[in-house]
């Protein structure tokens, strides 16, 4: 990796294989939902699930952000600002087994439904609002877990690096900012354009 790369890699990288692996214990197969693509932790939850043989969807608010998503290794994606696209996931994937959620309570209400029996759905932010609104039914009939999440431990680290390098995944960087332009690179990071890492070369 570059040095930028590996810049973008612990912290986001980390959270993602906690959610995933220790947490959700993913297997091939699988179908995951990572919502809200375009951040760090989730390009690189897609990246990492892909790699380890699961079937991915994502969410996002732009059908570009979608578009990329699928150039990444999702499988298809729905757009979370059309109504009731909770059904459009489920006709999409026909159910999901892991969901890996940055923005719960803009979302959770909408994919719950589109859970499988026995799913598994991991928070690891509260971008969304910290409130959370479901229907206890919408988990108990399915067997659902909620997982709370962040970080990682360095057992976590170094197996996440160790995969990392055996699959050849690589962070996903969508703007390098010279130093001097800093506050240019938290504006960009603010309007919310981006795909992946957003970084500062010194």
């Amino acid at each position: 990796m570059s040095f930028e790369e590996a810049a973008c890699l612990p912290t986001g990288g980390v959270t993602a294989w906690r959610a995933l692996v220790t947490k959700a214990q993913i297997r091939r197969g699988e179908k995951v939902l990572v919502t809200g693509i375009g951040g760090g932790v989730a390009t690189l939850a897609l990246r990492l699930a892909a790699a380890m043989g699961a079937i991915v969807y994502v969410t996002s608010g732009s059908t570009e952000k979608l578009t990329i998503g699928e150039s990444l290794g999702a499988s298809g994606g729905v757009c979370y600002r059309q109504d009731k696209w909770g059904k459009a996931l489920q006709a999409l994937s026909g159910g999901i087994d892991v969901v890996i959620d940055g923005a719960p309570g803009s979302s959770f209400g909408q994919y719950v439904r589109a859970l499988n029996f026995g799913a598994r759905v991991l928070i690891y932010g509260s971008t969304g609002g910290t409130a959370v609104e479901f229907s206890a039914p919408d988990l108990f009939l399915r067997h659902a877990s909620v997982i709370g999440t962040a970080m990682g431990t360095t057992d976590d680290f170094r197996n996440m690096l160790a995969f990392v390098e055996a699959q050849e995944v690589k962070p996903v960087i969508d703007r390098a900012f010279p130093l001097e332009q800093a506050g240019e690179a938290l504006h960009y990071l603010e309007a919310g354009h981006q795909i992946g890492k957003v970084t500062i070369r010194i």
